[in-house]
């Protein structure tokens, strides 16, 4: 499987990190696969999704924020600010294929 499009944004001692980390989850998926019972890796997987799902609506509230915050600092282009950061991050009404994530590796 490729890397993330947003590895190319560390640095060279964090992307270091966060691939030693990679390694070290590929390792543990292994070792939960081979040593968990069909119900606990059942569990385990249910536990995973429900983490996933959770972090994915807390980063997406970040995100908001983040860019909210942003758009406060420059108050004179604060709404085009919130527009463009919307059409790169999730889509837009704006019909342009700069910001394809399959074609660009942009988006969250």
């Amino acid at each position: 499987m490729p890397e993330p499009f947003a590895y190319r944004f560390l640095d060279p001692e964090k992307l270091a990190e966060v691939r030693a980390l990679d390694g070290r989850i590929r390792e543990l998926e292994a070792r939960l696969e081979a040593e968990l019972t069909r119900e606990q890796q059942g569990l385990a997987f249910e536990y995973q999704d429900a983490t996933a799902e959770r972090w994915g609506e807390v980063h997406f509230a970040q995100m908001q924020a983040m860019v909210e915050h942003l758009a406060a600092h420059f108050p004179g282009i604060g709404p085009a600010l919130k527009l463009v950061a919307g059409h790169v991050a999730w889509g837009s009404d704006i019909k342009m294929g700069c910001c394809d994530l399959k074609e660009n590796g942009v988006g969250l």
